[in-house]
């Protein structure tokens, strides 16, 4: 069995296994602090969770649904994001360096104290994204993202 369909059965074992826990608010489940690292996920719906500072470092999780999803103060360190869906979105104060967000949806996403450094925007939606007093940011990125609509501050 390849790797990545290894790591798409243990999330869905994860994500069955923890489905019963406590509520936040009407509709968000919380898998605080879970080790994801270098799961595959492809066109999945992990819409609505309370992921905060969860480990999903190296993970492949393209075209996946993280829309109003809470992952605040989480390593996601060379994660591949393409075209996935971070609409509102919380990545306040997580690790972001090296991930590919080309072709994301980030409109109205807090990616506020975020580390970006390396991190790839080309192509992502960012309007209305929040991307204040954020470490690692080049001055060409500075200028993709104001030019899609966020607000970018001192970094």
């Amino acid at each position: 069995m390849k790797a990545h369909y290894k790591h798409a059965i243990i999330l869905a074992l994860l994500i069955g296994v923890f489905w019963g826990c406590s509520q936040v608010e009407p509709g968000k489940k919380v898998f605080e602090r879970r080790n994801l690292q270098n799961i595959y996920v492809q066109d999945g719906d992990l819409s609505q969770l309370d992921l905060k500072r969860t480990d999903l470092s190296g993970s492949f999780v393209k075209g996946v649904n993280f829309k109003n999803t809470n992952l605040e103060e989480s390593n996601m360190s060379k994660v591949n994001f393409q075209g996935a869906n971070l609409q509102g979105a919380n990545l306040k104060r997580s690790n972001l360096s090296y991930a590919d967000f080309y072709n994301a949806n980030l409109q109205n996403a807090n990616l506020e104290g975020a580390d970006v450094a390396g991190a790839n925007f080309r192509n992502a939606i960012v309007s209305g994204a929040n991307f204040q007093n954020v470490t690692g940011m080049t001055e060409s990125t500075k200028s993709l993202l104001i030019q899609g609509g966020a607000t970018v501050s001192a970094f």
